[in-house]
């Protein structure tokens, strides 16, 4: 029986958060005025970090700069998004566990609190197809609306999306594995077999070393390549 790997995706399986720089490519593009609109969620952003955010209230600032478009103009953004801005942010030891996950026959999950119409092109770039995100319900002609649809996949609702998802899939696994940086993940990284603590915020970072989780911080091992190629430079 094969295993279940289980991934966050921001800050875990990229160097950012993936709203965040949608919503930065949005004022990049002209989208929408970039003092007011960053300003927002950016207190909105320091609400997650804190584990205090209503999910509906950022949703709310993301979703509204795109009621101005068609469903081809919006598409063709985030295909231009996914492909100028991310693809780029993914952690290079991260492709390369995907890919040795993926070579021993275990399965890959990617769950997050990001809308689903981000994530799941994000997560395309490493063929990956298995997503659990926000989704949102979709008006007549397929534009995303402020409405969450089910259970937001953030906090303890990322135990029971998975939950559904596993029902609904009919799947078992011998074991679930579970990768993340946010504290706001306590409760999945609690539900599965064996949690993996990645490039952990300072709150999570103490938890693990409490629970003697292991920990990944790729995060340290892009600063020390960075460091090195700083140094190889000066010394050229």
């Amino acid at each position: 029986m094969t295993d279940l790997h289980i991934f966050d995706l921001d800050e875990t399986l990229i160097a950012g958060d993936s709203s965040s720089l949608f919503c930065e490519f949005m004022c990049d593009q002209g989208w929408m005025d970039k003092t007011n609109f960053l300003a927002e969620e950016a207190r909105l952003m320091d609400l997650y970090h804190k584990g205090e955010l209503l999910m509906q209230d950022y949703v709310n600032l993301q979703v509204e700069p795109l009621k101005q478009f068609s469903k081809p103009l919006l598409d063709a953004g985030i295909q231009t998004f996914v492909s100028q801005v991310m693809l780029q942010k993914f952690y290079p030891q991260a492709i390369e566990l995907i890919k040795r996950i993926k070579q021993q026959g275990d399965e890959v999950l990617v769950i997050s609190a990001t809308v689903t119409f981000l994530v799941k092109p994000i997560a395309a770039l490493l063929e990956l197809d298995n997503v659990l995100a926000i989704d949102l319900v979709m008006d007549d002609n397929d534009m995303p609306t402020k409405q969450i649809a089910g259970q937001v996949s953030y906090r303890e609702g990322k135990v029971i999306r998975l939950k559904e998802w596993l029902a609904e899939s009919g799947r078992e696994f011998e074991h679930s594995h579970f990768y993340s940086d946010s504290i706001n993940d306590l409760p999945l990284l609690e539900h599965v077999d064996f949690p993996i603590v990645t490039n952990p915020d300072e709150r999570l970072a103490k938890i693990a070393n409490e629970k003697k989780w292991p920990i990944l911080d790729w995060r340290r091992d892009e600063a020390l390549s960075t460091e090195l190629h700083r140094s190889q430079a000066t010394s050229n």
